[in-house]
């Protein structure tokens, strides 16, 4: 059902596997199924419920230690993901640290890939293209075919950090290499490629190239296409992302009210349900747009740009940050255990806390002092004198 983009029928019927493999006391599989029930959430247009599910099971390993130990490091990497986009970089980042230190012995085989992507994501999100290329070269190293459908391949991934660096001629290629166009028979396993097309075609005709206004009328109605496909199977994440799309569409080929109504309509779709990201990771186009829109949705998305460009500021300098008496007592403690080599579990068993309060506890060290991540906090703490 997953793969064929009913959505309802996959949360639904996964969702019984769950309560009865729960029923049947097999907890370390309830917790690695979390991940795929998150992932289904996500595509159903309610990365906040995806979040929800995936605190509640981090908050059941630190419960149980050892009981999913072999699927905690999924569970934080898809966590990550989500934070990435509702615009929590930091958190996210804290995430992926916590995954990279449980190391593979935490995450099944055919997810390893997964830390590179999302990492390769939240380098775009930082400015870094050419570092997100390098993780989605390393991702390509790790994947391996598993019973999941495979939604978001790794060089379509990669193409979007091309089209992000303008590098036009690159993207193309990967268009021919793939043999995806526009007039395809749309399908959800090739929705993602599409629309990785789309967005090369639009990329192209603003560089004056071959994506003339033909092409732009070519893009807006396979986009007309995948809303109607993404409504009728409940897929509300692929709702946002088309309609987005075909706002930019429509402003390409200059049809600015109908942009605006796209945008109003993506935004109000996809802002309480916590994407940022997807909106902000288009660049001057869409940040043009937003900005001419004003609404209050709108105004929500740039903040979150704002916020993360602050984030990278304070990561990349000491100047205004916070001194050492900024940090409470016990954020000393996090931060001294920060630098030991207990991992983000052990830490949260130590203090006796959940992982999720451990990881507020970490995002405020992270704001006061300056950085995005355990290794430069503790460097900067050390430079505080602090540990």
């Amino acid at each position: 059902a997953w793969a064929a983009g009913d959505l309802a029928t996959a949360v639904d019927t996964f969702g019984t596997a769950v309560e009865d493999l729960r029923a049947a006391g097999n907890a370390t599989d309830v917790l690695g199924s979390t991940v795929v029930l998150a992932g289904m959430w996500t595509a159903r247009g309610r990365p906040d419920e995806a979040r929800r599910l995936l605190e509640r099971a981090l908050e059941g390993v630190v419960a149980a230690p050892g009981v999913g130990s072999s699927v905690a490091g999924d569970l934080h990497v898809a966590l990550a993901d989500v934070l990435r986009e509702a615009g929590d970089l930091a958190g996210a980042e804290h995430h992926l640290d916590v995954a990279d230190e449980l190391g593979d012995r935490a995450s099944l085989p055919e997810n390893r890939h997964r830390w590179f992507t999302v990492s390769a994501a939240l380098r775009l999100a930082h400015g870094d293209g050419d570092g997100a290329l390098a993780r989605l070269d390393e991702a390509a190293t790790h994947v391996i075919p598993g019973f999941l459908p495979d939604l978001r391949p790794v060089p379509a991934q990669r193409t979007r950090v091309l089209l992000a660096l303008g590098r036009l001629a690159e993207a193309r290629a990967w268009a021919g290499e793939r043999g995806v166009a526009l007039a395809d028979e749309p399908t959800y396993l090739t929705e993602f490629d599409r629309l990785t097309l789309a967005r090369l075609v639009l990329a192209e005709h603003r560089a004056g190239g071959d994506g003339g206004a033909d092409e732009v009328d070519a893009v807006i109605r396979m986009l007309d296409a995948v809303v109607a496909a993404a409504e009728s199977g409940d897929r509300r994440g692929s709702v946002v992302e088309a309609t987005f799309l075909r706002a930019l569409a429509w402003d390409a080929s200059g049809a600015r009210p109908a942009a605006r109504d796209d945008l109003a309509r993506a935004l109000a779709l996809g802002v309480p349900a916590g994407y940022r990201r997807i909106f902000l990771d288009e660049g001057a186009p869409a940040e043009a747009l937003l900005s001419a829109l004003g609404t209050a949705d709108a105004g929500t998305v740039v903040g979150a740009r704002v916020s993360a460009s602050d984030g990278s500021r304070r990561s990349s300098s000491t100047t205004g940050v916070a001194g050492p008496d900024a940090l409470s007592e016990r954020e000393r403690e996090v931060l001294r255990l920060l630098a030991s080599d207990l991992s983000g579990p052990d830490i949260a068993r130590h203090l006796y806390v959940s992982l999720n309060t451990l990881r507020t506890h970490t995002k405020h060290i992270f704001t006061k002092l300056g950085v995005t991540t355990r290794r430069a906090a503790v460097a900067r703490g050390t430079e505080l004198g602090l540990l």
